[in-house]
C-alpha cells in the first residue's frame, strides 16, 4: 500500500511539472510603463535596434524577415525592403502612449505595441524581446 501511494504521488508530481514546463513565456508582467522608461535608450532585440529621443525613435534592422519574427519584419517587408535586407529609418514627431504595462508607439504610418516584461525588456506582440543596452549620455 505505500508502495502505491508513493508511485501516484511521483506520478502526480511528474505530471504537474511536465504540464508547468510546457507553458508558453506570455511576457504577462506588472510593471507599469511609462514614457520615461524609453526616452534616451537604445534597445535591441539582435535583429533591430531602436533609439528613442524626445519625440524620435530612430530604427535599425537587419535580416529583415529571416528566422525569428518581429512585427518590424511585416511593417518593413510591406514597404518594399527585400527578404534579409537592412534598414536604418528615423521618424520624428513620434507619439508614445502607456497603459498598464503597454507602450503604443504611433510612427507615421504605422503602430508598435510593447509590453513591459522587466524593467529593462520590452516585447513585441510577435513575442520578439528587445534588450535596453545604455542610457544615451
Amino acid at each position: 500500500m505505500k508502495k502505491s501511494v508513493s508511485f501516484f504521488s511521483l506520478i502526480i508530481m511528474c505530471v504537474l511539472l511536465a504540464v508547468g514546463c510546457s507553458e508558453e513565456n506570455n511576457y504577462a508582467s506588472d510593471l507599469d510603463a511609462h514614457e520615461r522608461d524609453l526616452d534616451g535608450y537604445f534597445f535591441d532585440s539582435g535583429r533591430y535596434q531602436l533609439y528613442f529621443k524626445d519625440d524620435k525613435v530612430m530604427i535599425i534592422g537587419r535580416e529583415i524577415g529571416k528566422d525569428k519574427k518581429s512585427v518590424l519584419d511585416e511593417i518593413y517587408l510591406n514597404k518594399g525592403v527585400e527578404l534579409g535586407g537592412t534598414v536604418m529609418e528615423e521618424y520624428e514627431n513620434v507619439e508614445v502612449t502607456t497603459n498598464d504595462n503597454k507602450y503604443t508607439i504611433k510612427v507615421d504610418d504605422f503602430t508598435l505595441e510593447f509590453t513591459k516584461f522587466k524593467d529593462h525588456i520590452i516585447v513585441d506582440s510577435e513575442n520578439m524581446e528587445y534588450i535596453r543596452n545604455k542610457l544615451e549620455i
